[in-house]
């Protein structure tokens, strides 16, 4: 086998990067805060799931940080209600008082 031809099979380790750490930690805290929020209002899962059309097992996957959060999610959250502060804090982990949301 030649050495291209081995370079090629070889597999191709994920880089581990600052950045790349960076933005798990970020998806981890939104999970987090997503969660935290869903309580408050006393919803389940499977509640929450149905306002914003997604499934139970989608919610759940992303408040355990194995799903990403899709951005129409946190619009969804205004139609239950949800201030755009608590939004926003979701999105950022601030609590947007600069800002006068």
């Amino acid at each position: 086998m030649s050495q291209l031809l081995e370079k090629i099979l070889a597999p191709i380790p994920e880089p581990v990067t600052e950045e790349l750490t960076e933005i798990r930690v970020y998806y981890r805290d939104v999970a987090r805060r997503l969660q935290a929020t869903r309580k408050m209002l006393g919803l389940t899962q499977h509640d929450l799931g149905h306002h914003v059309g997604l499934s139970r097992s989608t919610i759940a996957n992303i408040e355990t940080g194995n799903q990403k959060c899709p951005l129409h999610f946190i619009h969804y959250l205004s139609q239950l209600g949800v201030p755009k502060d608590v939004q926003w804090w979701i999105v950022t982990g601030d609590d947007g008082e600069e800002l006068d949301l």
